[in-house]
C-alpha cells in the first residue's frame, strides 16, 4: 500500500501545482516602551492669612516679673503711674494700656529684657502688644546664679545672644560674687566677661 498524502495533489496542464499555505497573522503585538508624560499640574496657590490676634481690654491685668538684678523703677510719661520692682524675680501688675504707654515711651523694658510678662494671658499680651520678638532668645534670671553653674562654652553660646539689659544683670552678680568669694572659677570669669563685653577681673 502506498503512503496516503495529507493533502490533495492539483495538476493543471501536466504540473503540479501546490495548494496555498494558510497565512498565520502574527497576532502578538510588538512591545511598546510605555512613556509616562508629564503632566504639569497647576500648583494650589496658597494664600497667607494673617493670624487674628484676640483684642484685649486697656483694662486687663498683666503679670510682669522683674528680669534686672537689683532695684527696677518705672514711671510712665503719660499717666505718671509709678511701679517699682525691689529684686530680680519681683512681680506687680500692670494693666494693658500701662505696658502700651511703656512700649511707646520707654521701649527698654522691653527690648533689653528688663521685665518680662508672666501669667495665664502673658502669651496673648506679647501678641496684643507686638514684643514677642523681644523674648527670642530670653533668659529668665529670677534664679540668677544658675548661670554660673553652667559650663563656660554654654555661657559663651546662650549668653552671647540675650539683650543687653539682661547681659548687664549677669555681670552685676557676677562681680558681686566674685567681690564675696563665692565665684572663683577663672574659666567661668573669663567667659562671663567675653560673653557679656564687661571686665570683671583686673589684669
Amino acid at each position: 500500500m502506498g503512503t496516503a498524502l495529507c493533502c490533495p495533489l492539483f495538476f493543471y496542464k501536466g504540473e503540479l501545482i501546490l495548494p496555498p499555505r494558510t497565512k498565520t497573522e502574527n497576532k502578538q503585538k510588538n512591545p511598546e516602551v510605555d512613556v509616562i508624560k508629564a503632566t504639569a499640574s497647576t500648583p494650589t496657590k496658597i494664600t497667607a492669612v494673617k493670624p487674628k490676634i484676640k483684642k484685649m481690654s486697656p483694662d486687663e491685668l498683666v503679670e510682669v516679673k522683674s528680669n534686672f538684678y537689683g532695684t527696677l523703677f518705672y514711671k510712665s510719661k503719660v499717666t505718671g503711674f509709678e511701679c517699682e520692682w525691689s529684686n530680680c524675680g519681683d512681680v506687680n501688675l500692670l494693666t494693658i494700656a500701662e505696658l502700651q504707654n511703656m512700649r511707646n515711651g520707654q521701649r527698654d523694658f522691653f527690648s533689653e529684657n528688663w521685665v518680662m510678662l508672666v501669667g495665664d494671658n502673658a502669651e496673648q499680651a506679647l501678641d496684643w502688644l507686638q514684643i514677642r520678638k523681644y523674648y527670642s532668645d530670653i533668659v529668665e534670671l529670677d534664679d540668677l546664679d544658675e548661670v554660673f553653674t553652667w559650663s563656660p562654652e554654654k555661657i559663651e553660646t546662650v549668653v552671647t545672644k540675650i539683650a543687653r539689659g539682661a547681659k548687664d544683670s549677669i555681670a552685676m552678680r557676677a562681680y558681686d560674687l566674685i567681690e564675696s568669694g563665692s565665684l572663683d572659677s577663672i574659666k567661668t570669669i573669663k567667659a562671663i566677661e567675653a560673653a557679656t563685653g564687661y571686665v570683671l577681673m583686673e589684669k
